[in-house]
């Protein structure tokens, strides 16, 4: 979990967004895979990332 918030802080993304892959019903993994195509995307300028 904190690798995937550091690769979301990383895309310029909240890592609240993990919270949303705990949900049950398949919510969650529909949520995961959208976290997964936010971690896939080139990153923008961001504070986390500097050059």
């Amino acid at each position: 979990m904190a690798l995937t918030t550091r690769r979301l802080h990383d895309t310029n993304n909240s890592g609240w967004w993990i919270v949303g892959t705990l949900m049950p019903f398949h919510i969650g993994d529909i949520i995961g895979v959208y976290v997964l195509i936010l971690t896939l995307l080139p990153s923008r300028k961001n504070k986390w990332c500097q050059p």
